[in-house]
């Protein structure tokens, strides 16, 4: 390292917690929601695309409709489970 290069100088505190706090509020992953899509594939008897449609009419618009479909279908496997007994 010469002596003419500069190590940069890492930021105060106070300006780091400034940059974190403008920072986006991170998206749930699709398993945040799973109880909500059991509602509303089980108990309402929404399809995938309404589950998906759903999610995206109350600001959830990150989740992918394949993603709604792995969900349900764990779901799915579940519920066939429980009616065996």
């Amino acid at each position: 390292m010469d002596a003419e290069e500069e190590i940069p100088a890492i930021p105060p505190l106070d300006v780091l917690l400034n940059r974190a706090k403008g920072e986006a509020i991170r998206k749930q992953p699709v398993g945040y929601y799973t109880e909500v899509i059991r509602v509303l594939k089980v108990e309402k008897r929404f399809t995938g695309q309404q589950v998906h449609d759903w999610f995206r009419d109350h600001g959830v618009t990150h989740i992918s409709r394949a993603s709604v479909y792995k969900v349900m279908a764990t779901l799915g496997e579940e519920q066939d489970i429980s009616n065996e007994d």
